[in-house]
């Protein structure tokens, strides 16, 4: 990165120097010798510039990772994640029911299975509730086409 910001500097200043140059001189045929010699200047640092190239992207530092457990522990956090979101709306579908139907309940949880080929599927739903609502917990499980069960406080 050192060798980039030395060439912009380097031809920063070039051409600082030579518009300074360039409005002292007065207007006559050594202005024109002037900006022809100027132009040559300038177009030589380009020149020099771009044969630096190399140097200039072998020093910046891309960050690229080579290692395949690195892009592997990122999958592995994205189904982790997309496996929670997949628990939370279900819960929250649940909860819902259950409070539509004015059921008093606990808990709610979500066990959330992730296979080998990273799929996700729902395990289970455990309600925890009061023995009176047992039957109406049961039917919005079984309504909403969830495995689960229900036990009582």
């Amino acid at each position: 990165m050192t060798t980039f910001k030395n060439v912009v500097t380097t031809l920063s200043v070039t051409l600082v120097f030579f518009g300074v140059i360039l409005m002292l001189v007065p207007e006559t045929k050594m202005k024109r010798s002037f900006v022809s010699f100027a132009s040559v200047v300038l177009v030589t640092c380009v020149i020099v510039s771009l044969s630096m190239t190399d140097k200039i992207i072998d020093d910046i530092d891309l960050d690229l990772h080579t290692d395949r457990s690195y892009y592997e522990n990122i999958a592995e956090i994205g189904i982790e994640t997309e496996a929670e979101a997949a628990r939370s709306a279900v819960k929250k579908v649940v909860v819902d029911a259950l409070k539509k139907e004015g059921v008093e309940f606990y808990e709610v949880s979500v066990t959330v299975d992730i296979f080998d080929d990273t799929s996700i599927s729902i395990g289970e739903v455990l309600i925890l509730c009061s023995a009176e609502d047992k039957n109406i917990s049961e039917n919005i499980l079984k309504d909403l086409g969830l495995n689960g069960r229900v036990t009582v406080n």
